[in-house]
């Protein structure tokens, strides 16, 4: 599998442990992710967890930069080997009025982190704000703050698993994703929803 294909299946699989964490009916709910045998073209990503890191930031907040670059420094696996670290960036539009407009801003994130605020039973938001696995938050440029709720999230207990396979189509813009979860009991769930993102790295103005 090419390096394109691969980072498309990191994204895959993070993002859908992401997905199950933000959506459970149980908040704190933990996720663990783990790969299916691969079979003909099918690859496999080695860690047996995964961190979602989300940055509400701006390009208009004097206080964001360093939490910008402290995210950058986090993907990856962590310094255990095992979990994998996912930076996400949600660049917030409320403070575009000063007169500069961040060109990676969306109402839909302002949205998302008053949702989380609401989730989380916060007063307001702010920015930089670091949301950790959807379930903890605080300042994204604190760095000793920042690496103690990623190691505190790595150590909670998962109450499930999710397995994925990707098969990517030879030539073809187009994989083919199979997705299961089970309980604590290992009874497979009756229903559940995941959600598949793509995120782009990189992108500089």
């Amino acid at each position: 599998m090419n390096r394109r294909a691969l980072v498309l299946f990191s994204i895959v699989l993070l993002l859908a442990v992401a997905a199950w964490e933000i959506t459970s009916a149980h908040p704190g709910r933990d996720a663990t992710a783990r790969q299916l045998p691969p079979t003909g073209t099918e690859e496999t990503l080695r860690g047996e967890s995964a961190v979602v890191l989300e940055l509400f930031t701006s390009q208009g907040c004097s206080s964001c930069p360093a939490a910008d670059r402290l995210l950058s420094r986090l993907g990856g696996l962590d310094e255990t080997g095992q979990t994998l670290v996912v930076p996400l960036a949600f660049h917030v539009d409320y403070w575009n009025y000063i007169g500069w407009t961040d060109p990676f801003s969306s109402v839909e994130w302002s949205e998302r982190q008053h949702r989380y605020g609401s989730q989380l039973g916060l007063r307001t938001v702010y920015t930089p704000q670091l949301v950790i696995n959807g379930a903890s938050e605080c300042v994204g440029s604190d760095e000793r703050a920042v690496r103690a709720k990623i190691a505190a999230a790595r150590q909670r207990r998962s109450t499930g698993r999710i397995e994925l396979a990707l098969r990517p189509s030879s030539g073809q813009a187009r994989v083919d994703l199979e997705i299961s979860a089970r309980t604590p009991t290992d009874s497979p769930f009756d229903n559940f929803e995941a959600w598949v993102a793509v995120f782009e790295s990189g992108l500089s103005t």
